[in-house]
């Protein structure tokens, strides 16, 4: 089973619902990132993640998570996913609103998700 983050809670993937409202579903309005783990140690992480928060600041989506918050989401997924050669996939998008509208909406919490699938060895190919 695949265990996944949806916005504080973590769950299996197969039960993740978000909205069909979300901003990052009728628009693209959000930011994605890939971080790789081999035997459950993450590589690269600080500059994924300085990316990922240069893009939501960017966008202007204040999610206000610190880089030791990712971090802790990461490992929570590689043990609770078996810690082995896993990719965290990571979307946050602006959020869903009650109407679709192209201004950016006030007061709307961002959508948090991710998950990991898994990778091929870093040594061997696959």
């Amino acid at each position: 089973m695949n265990i996944a983050f949806l916005n504080g809670t973590y769950l299996p993937l197969e039960e993740a619902k978000i909205s069909p409202m979300d901003r990052g579903f009728l628009f693209g309005d959000g930011i994605y990132e890939v971080v790789p783990s081999y035997a459950g140690k993450m590589v690269g992480f600080a500059p994924h993640i300085e990316r990922m928060n240069n893009g939501l600041s960017a966008i202007g989506i204040n999610l206000g998570w610190s880089e030791n918050d990712w971090s802790d989401l990461c490992a929570q997924l590689i043990e609770k996913n078996g810690a082995g050669n896993l990719g965290i996939y990571i979307q946050v998008s602006r959020g869903a609103d009650s109407k679709r509208f192209h201004g950016f909406p006030e007061n709307v919490v961002p959508t948090v998700f991710a998950f990991t699938f898994n990778i091929a060895s870093a040594i061997g190919g696959r």
